[in-house]
């Protein structure tokens, strides 16, 4: 479950596969996506696994929903379309993500190996920032203990630093 960045509308992923998009104000149904690969057909019944993640961006134009496999699908929420579908990213999970608030275009995920990501959606590609650092982060990250379960973004700052935690340490990037 997630809302949109104006708390307009609210995000929920069903146990079908599907995304259904509420209107708070009038508790209507206004769209259903159904995430999919690119090479399926519409009018086939999902057949990707459950979605388990959702985070919206900033500027209220992007939803990215991930599965529990690590697929991540990310939706155009002004033009009530799927945008780009990413497959697994390093072959984990997604543990943790998150729309940059400096950049509403970035997402940023980690994974179940604790690598970190920053995808330009518009673009779709990697952004700049991880062609550059995603294999090569430093040493206190590459040991971080655990699996990292969050991160976060400081939405009054001008720094595109993320800071990365798991139950036991923090770290920023």
């Amino acid at each position: 479950m997630a809302f949109s960045s104006d708390s307009t509308r609210l995000l929920l992923a069903g146990h079908d596969r599907k995304i259904y998009v509420v209107d708070v104000g009038s508790a209507a149904l206004v769209h259903i996506y159904t995430p999919r690969h690119k090479d399926e057909a519409e009018e086939l019944p999902p057949s990707e696994p459950p979605i388990t993640k959702m985070f919206t961006s900033m500027d209220g134009k992007w939803l990215a929903s991930i599965n529990y496999c690590g697929d991540v699908y990310i939706f155009n929420l002004e033009t009530s379309r799927q945008h780009w579908f990413i497959s697994r990213l390093d072959g984990a999970f997604v543990a943790a993500g998150g729309f940059a608030p400096q950049n509403s275009n970035i997402l940023v995920v980690s994974t179940s190996s604790n690598q970190v990501y920053a995808l330009d959606v518009e673009a779709k590609q990697l952004d700049d920032w991880s062609r550059r650092h995603t294999f090569s982060l430093p040493r206190r990250y590459q040991e971080f203990p655990g699996e990292v379960i969050g991160l976060s973004f400081q939405p009054s700052s001008s720094l595109s630093s993320v800071i990365v935690y798991s139950p036991r340490y923090f770290h920023i990037l």
